[in-house]
């Protein structure tokens, strides 16, 4: 789109800007930025303006001293939709579908990456509004989407298409026209009946700009605004969000999505990132004679920590590594510890079933003193 219009500028006085555009996946530049590698442009135009806040606020955090970005004007938009085959999308839409419905997993949902996928990061913000911002349901949430989020968005439509249960791919209406165009696949947008996000797309410059590259981008950016017919070309809104021909509005009423506080959608990614990331623990499991003590009427200490421990398992990514230990005094000669599970990926289906076995039958182990700090040093 910003080809086309490029191309309508004039190509000849003095004042003309001279554009070299280059694509970069947005996710990318904003790593590079925040990891404090100088900026190799005049201008930039990411597909969310969620990408600068994160760079912005990821550099803060690790005090990296990275470029001071100034985030423009809006140029363009999309809506967040959910992507999903005739049927399905005829039955969400009956019933009124939104992000309370996969909150309530009335419907399986395939997410793109996050981290790299912006559409992904503002459904995470809008499963949060429509949790009522209840940290605990929007980490059991996140626990339970990770098992639905693949690398692309193109991924993630092609799954959401060959699922053999109604399942929602979530996208933006700006990928999914380019998808089907490309693919053939006949996947409709669904437009959430609650939370209506959008991405805003910014125009983004560099605070130390000199003055001719500042005009420079001033020209383009109205260029870009007086150029709505190339953006619906490709599928885009313009800044206000007027639907493009042949595309709902986002609300079924004529209105356009809100576009969503990019702030708050990159702490929304940080959030999933921190509670889905590979991990390596040990669990150190109490099995001493002090378990068997009832904790209520009707479970001692031990039942409830099975149970628990099972659940905590069951949450962990695939990626991640776990063994499982026990300790109670002179479990072994004089040593208070005992391993009964090695170091293994629960993506090995063996090893977490064998840790959730081990789990289970922890009650069979119990007996003996504390034995806890040498376990600990241990």
């Amino acid at each position: 789109a910003l080809e086309a219009i490029v191309a309508d500028l004039p190509s000849s006085g003095a004042d003309c800007p001279d554009v070299t555009i280059v694509a970069e996946d947005s996710a990318a530049t904003a790593a590079a930025l925040a990891a404090g590698s100088a900026p190799d442009f005049d201008v930039w135009v990411p597909d969310s303006a969620m990408w600068p806040a994160r760079a912005t606020g990821q550099a803060e955090l690790t005090g990296v001293d990275a470029a001071d970005l100034v985030v423009g004007a809006t140029v363009a938009s999309t809506p967040v939709v959910f992507a999903a085959t005739e049927p399905t999308a005829a039955a969400l839409e009956s019933a009124g579908a939104g992000f309370s419905s996969l909150a309530g997993r009335a419907v399986a949902a395939v997410l793109p990456d996050p981290s790299t996928v912006a559409a992904s990061s503002a459904a995470l913000l809008a499963l949060q509004t429509a949790v009522g911002g209840d940290a605990r349901a929007f980490t059991a949430l996140v626990l339970g989407l990770d098992t639905g989020v693949v690398p692309t968005a193109p991924g993630a439509l092609a799954a959401g298409s060959a699922a053999s249960t109604p399942t929602v791919a979530v996208t933006t209406e700006q990928a999914l026209r380019k998808y089907g165009q490309e693919t053939q696949t006949p996947l409709v947008p669904v437009y959430p009946a609650d939370v209506k996000p959008a991405l805003s797309v910014p125009v983004v410059t560099l605070a130390e700009a000199p003055t001719d590259t500042l005009e420079a981008v001033e020209m383009l950016t109205a260029a870009i605004a007086e150029g709505s017919g190339h953006l619906a070309e490709f599928g885009l809104r313009d800044a206000a969000g007027t639907a493009p021909d042949g595309a709902a509005d986002a609300a079924g009423t004529g209105a356009p999505a809100e576009p969503i506080d990019s702030a708050n959608q990159a702490e929304a990614l940080r959030t999933w990132q921190m509670l889905t990331a590979p991990s390596r623990m040990l669990s150190l499991n109490d099995v001493s004679g002090s378990m068997l003590q009832p904790a209520t009427a009707d479970m001692r200490r031990i039942d409830l920590f099975e149970q628990a421990a099972v659940r905590a398992v069951n949450s962990l990514s695939d990626d991640s590594s776990l063994a499982t230990w026990v300790f109670s005094s002179r479990r072994i000669g004089g040593q208070d510890w005992q391993e009964v599970v090695p170091f293994g990926p629960l993506g090995d289906p063996a090893h977490k079933q064998r840790t959730i076995d081990t789990a289970n039958g922890l009650d069979s182990l119990v007996g003996g003193g504390t034995g806890l700090y040498d376990s600990v040093l241990a």
